[in-house]
């Protein structure tokens, strides 16, 4: 389900871009992944110098597995794109959904939400249980 706010700044659009730079809901476990968030300017509020980008990332199921956010990196509003980059993608294979959430400058008032509305599917060479895949090494001494 769709929920959507939106205050002084909002998100314009969110794509999920792979390794080849092709903008794309289907991953491999193991490539990369990079989200890539605009945000509007045309309703820029001009006491909001800076913003915070929150994520979440929920399973199926609905549970949630990750939550990065941006605060401690400072993203002016002058600049539109943001992209948060995960170098190999840990979840095994199944449908995931994405939450963004744009913040002011101290991530105390939310200005727009995007909640689980992006949905991306991972695939796996391999089965695997569980819903992440650790890359350990065995070793036998």
């Amino acid at each position: 389900s769709q929920v959507r706010t939106q205050k002084n700044l909002s998100i314009e659009a969110v794509k999920l871009v792979d390794k080849n730079g092709k903008v794309t809901d289907k991953f491999m476990q193991g490539d990369p992944l990079t989200i890539r968030i605009k945000v509007d300017e045309s309703q820029k509020n001009t006491q909001i110098k800076s913003y915070v980008i929150g994520l979440a990332i929920h399973d199926s199921d609905d549970i949630s597995l990750a939550g990065p956010n941006s605060l401690g990196h400072t993203f002016n509003t002058d600049k539109k794109i943001v992209e948060y980059n995960i170098p190999s993608i840990p979840f095994n294979l199944g449908e995931y959904y994405l939450t963004v959430a744009l913040y002011n400058e101290d991530a105390t008032e939310i200005q727009d939400l995007i909640d689980k509305d992006i949905s991306f599917f991972v695939n796996t060479k391999e089965v695997k249980h569980g819903k992440f895949v650790l890359d350990g090494i065995w070793k036998n001494h």
